[in-house]
């Protein structure tokens, strides 16, 4: 049975200018996750080595690859260099920083809600990011060129 309506659809009309615009709004979107966390970092670098620690081993040696993956990618981001392979990567990355780092089925009560939703949150960002590997930089990126 289908339901009748007066409802118009809402049709937002295609272009390249359009297509351009809302890749690079992505693209700005999601870098800035990164930079400023990869930044973050970095101002605080020995604290962040404390924290990785508590979870991975060689956290003096990890802290590196994190922070040029995070300053690194979201800078190829914002420029649409390579923006599938680097999406792709980040995309990785935040699957595995999801599944050591926000481990919500492992902690105390007091901490599931918190912990859960930065899981959640994260797996979004992978999603996000699963959509510029499927539609690359766009018109406006150095890929588009």
């Amino acid at each position: 049975m289908e339901l009748e309506s007066d409802a118009t659809p809402i049709v937002i009309p295609r272009s390249d200018v359009l297509d351009g615009l809302v890749t690079l709004a992505t693209r700005l979107l999601m870098a800035q996750l990164f930079l400023i966390a990869g930044v973050r970092k970095i101002f605080g670098w020995s604290t962040t080595i404390k924290y990785m620690g508590t979870h991975l081993p060689a956290p003096e040696v990890l802290i590196y690859a994190v922070v040029i993956m995070e300053v690194g990618g979201g800078a190829m981001l914002v420029l649409g260099w390579r923006t599938r392979q680097v999406a792709a990567l980040l995309a990785v990355f935040t699957l595995l920083a999801g599944l050591f780092f926000h481990q919500f089925w492992a902690v105390p009560d007091a901490q599931y809600v918190a912990q859960l939703n930065n899981f959640l949150k994260n797996i979004a960002i992978v999603g996000g990011l699963l959509m510029l590997v499927l539609h690359g930089g766009g018109k406006l990126s150095v890929d588009g060129r």
